[in-house]
């Protein structure tokens, strides 16, 4: 379990640093046209996507566990 640990804990953090490049890049960035606004809006909710589906597989790896 101590792997599966030390890889969602990386995974994890490198999807939550993505998550607020992007979060800046909206809020404080120059995006030039909407097109450009709704494309880093869609990466930002696949990020969301992955980080939950992230949580729902340690979820599954501990319950096999116990």
């Amino acid at each position: 379990m101590s792997l599966d640990l030390y890889i969602y804990d990386n995974m994890l953090k490198i999807l939550r640093q993505r998550q607020e490049q992007v979060q800046e890049s909206l809020c404080f960035g120059a995006v030039p046209d909407f097109t450009a606004y709704k494309e880093q809006r869609a990466v930002l909710a696949e990020l969301a996507t992955l980080e939950q589906e992230l949580k729902n597989l340690l979820d599954r790896i501990k319950d096999t566990d116990e």
